[in-house]
């Protein structure tokens, strides 16, 4: 072999490093999803969680003014309109 020679890769090491780069792609992708569908809940959570416990005091108004469990739930769940 030459010193001047270049050595070119073979097919099967293009091969391999393909879908090398192409698993970790995928495990990139599938790690930043998972990391946005929990970013997503705990949002989700934390904004009804801050809601109900802005409305804790008037639903115990109401619940001891006798409507029904399903009444206060249900005006709690509406959109607030300020």
């Amino acid at each position: 072999m030459e010193p001047s020679s270049s050595v070119e890769p073979t097919n099967l090491q293009v091969n391999f490093y393909s879908q090398l780069l192409s698993r970790i792609q995928a495990l990139s992708g599938g790690k930043a999803g998972l990391f946005a569908l929990a970013l997503a809940t705990i949002g989700l959570y934390g904004t009804m969680a801050y809601s109900i416990t802005r409305k804790t005091h008037e639903i115990g108004i109401r619940m001891a003014s006798a409507q029904s469990l399903r009444t206060c739930l249900a005006w709690s769940s509406r959109k607030e309109s300020h």
